[in-house]
């Protein structure tokens, strides 16, 4: 039977400026050489969630957990910016550890860059390792008022990782517990108060960095004050800029004050940020703009008025927040004009 992968772009990493970061002259010539192929390609995050044993439709798949011949090709032919885990990828330490080194072998071969190799380990609700450290979830953490707490589970979070090679998080949620039908934030926040969210979040970042591994601020501008899940539908936040600072841009500004390297994008209309529409080539008709493909959003407020200068990167750009109204093609060209 042919073997295929099952793979998809798990998200678009929308690097301001150039590529790269350019604060040395190495890297601002190693971009200086490169394709435009690999341009984009180091822009993006993929997944290989699943190996699929058969072309039949409503075949089983599994979790592509071992390297194989049809992955190691594509990452010799692509430079991938990324890979990001998920919990079908990782069975134990062992495991974990050899998938992580085959897969930086197999982008560092014909001189390839080493990759991003992400995994969502938040604590709490929300891992991807099979071992390790069991952490409560953040609204646990902030409950106990002790910032050090939050420090510490980074560095627990952050040492785990480090040990498999894993080297980038996408935690943790800077989002504020505001709206209390929410359904996919919830614990997963450190709170209702702004100011606690920002510090208790930017200790776990801290944490994380001590271990080398790279902390991520999720969701801008702010997923706590939703009622839809933007996995499964396209969440609308009504609010005014001034209502948004006050409440879920002040975590975000106490984030980036603090070095925070990278900050996550949410797929949710904010029509009081963006008030533009586009033609959908799915639809046909006129869409709002979510925060990941917004100018507004994205290039005016977060880079421009806050002054984040790192790398922005979307949310998993096959959720329904996107996927609803958007082709795949239009919504990776329109983020990163965005």
């Amino acid at each position: 039977m042919r073997k295929k992968i099952l793979i998809s772009i798990a998200a678009v990493l929308l690097i301001a400026g150039a590529l790269l970061f350019t604060f040395r002259d190495p890297v601002k010539t190693m971009v200086s050489k490169m394709s435009l192929q690999d341009k984009i390609t180091q822009m993006l995050m993929m997944d290989f969630r699943y190996w699929d044993e058969s072309l039949e439709e409503g075949s089983d798949q599994t979790g592509f957990t071992e390297m194989n011949d049809s992955v190691r090709s594509i990452l010799n032919q692509y430079q991938f910016g990324s890979v990001i885990y998920f919990a079908q990828n990782l069975t134990d330490t062992d495991q974990a550890f050899q998938l992580t080194m085959d897969l930086q072998n197999a982008a560092m071969e014909n001189n390839g860059i080493p990759m991003l190799i992400c995994a969502d380990q938040e604590g709490g609700s929300v891992y991807r390792l099979a071992t390790g450290t069991a952490l409560p979830g953040n609204m646990a953490l902030s409950a106990t008022g002790n910032i050090e707490y939050a420090r510490m589970a980074g560095e627990i979070i952050g040492s785990e990782l480090n040990a498999l090679g894993i080297n980038t998080t996408p935690p943790p949620v800077v989002d504020v517990n505001s709206n209390a039908n929410n359904p996919v934030i919830g614990l997963r926040s450190f709170g209702d108060d702004p100011q606690t969210v920002g510090t208790m979040a930017s200790a776990v970042i801290e944490g994380m960095a001590k271990h080398n591994v790279i902390g991520c601020a999720k969701h801008f501008p702010g997923h706590g004050d939703t009622s839809t899940d933007s996995h499964y539908g396209l969440p609308i936040v009504e609010k005014t800029k001034a209502e948004l600072l006050q409440c879920e841009l002040n975590p975000f500004e106490i984030a980036v004050s603090q070095g925070v390297e990278m900050i996550m994008t949410a797929h949710i209309l904010y029509p009081m940020l963006e008030p533009d529409r586009i033609i959908s080539e799915k639809t046909g008709q006129e869409e709002m703009l979510p925060a990941t493909m917004s100018d507004d959003i994205i290039t005016g407020l977060l880079k421009g008025e806050l002054g984040f200068s790192g790398i922005v990167v979307t949310d998993a750009m096959n959720m329904a927040g996107i996927t609803d109204c958007w082709t795949p093609e239009q919504a990776v060209i329109t983020a990163i004009q965005a």
